[in-house]
């Protein structure tokens, strides 16, 4: 059995080792499972990727034992969140599951996009 690339994982590795990471830019919370940071490459006028730092395909491989973790990744979303606010007045999160998600590795998104607000 071949184990499937993880680009999500892969920036982690790098930067535990101190190495530039593609599309992160300034961080904005950072814990032991979650970091969220500026996206160097947004697809919004503000965009904070929340990523989780740990290998966890979905929300849906959550269990009860994980608390901790969905605590935190609410800690990290509230920061990004905050973030996004201050700069634009308004955040959305997004999270993209089944054939919308793209790379088996938990993460969303807080956005801010004008054309959102009409």
């Amino acid at each position: 059995m071949s184990e499937t690339k993880c680009n999500m994982c892969d920036w982690f590795a790098k930067k535990s080792r101190g190495e530039t990471v593609p599309y992160w830019g300034e961080t904005v919370y950072e814990s032991e499972h979650f970091l969220a940071t500026h996206s160097t490459k947004p697809f919004a006028e503000a965009h904070v990727f929340i990523g989780s730092k740990a290998h966890i395909p979905t929300i849906f491989d959550l269990t009860e034992g994980d608390n901790e973790l969905v605590l935190d990744m609410m800690n990290a979303v509230k920061a990004a969140a905050k973030e996004v606010i201050s700069l634009k007045g308004a955040a959305k999160l997004e999270m993209y599951l089944g054939d919308f998600q793209k790379g088996e590795h938990i993460h969303c998104h807080i956005i801010y996009d004008s054309s959102d607000k009409e």
